[in-house]
């Protein structure tokens, strides 16, 4: 099914009058990104996948100026597609300068990202995007 302005209104209020988002959150989200979003062939890539996760916690070791310390964080979705792992980051800030810039800044994080979802899961992840949602470009780093 197709995730419009709509339904993803629907859904929000939903979850408000079930007392499990706050007004003002539902509020804050920018629905029309998040529908574009879907719309896009990642969108549709994601949608179609069997096995997506979301907001994933991980903790990995990662040797840092000669000392080995814990990188805690959150992958913001991550999907099946082909036998590997797809990688997504959200980020939802106007950027400055074209998005492959931007994305560019943000390859590291999604490196580290890489690492902790093979470590956890021993599967090989083929694709890392950085998805702006407020510019409407899933890059591919």
């Amino acid at each position: 099914a197709a995730i419009t302005e709509t339904s993803l209104k629907n859904r929000l209020d939903e979850l408000v009058q079930r007392e499990m988002l706050a007004q003002n959150m539902a509020a804050s989200v920018d629905v029309s990104a998040v529908a574009r979003f879907f719309g896009s062939p990642l969108g549709k890539r994601m949608l179609r996948a069997g096995d997506v996760l979301r907001e994933k916690p991980f903790s990995l070791f990662e040797e840092i100026d000669g000392r080995r310390v814990i990188v805690q964080g959150m992958i913001d979705a991550c999907f099946l597609e082909n036998g590997g792992w797809i990688l997504v980051d959200y980020k939802t800030d106007r950027q400055k300068g074209s998005a492959e810039d931007a994305a560019k800044a943000h390859a590291p994080q999604l490196e580290i990202y890489q690492k902790a979802l093979e470590a956890a899961t021993g599967i090989t992840v083929a694709e890392k995007y950085v998805a702006f949602l407020s510019l409407g470009a899933n890059v591919l780093v």
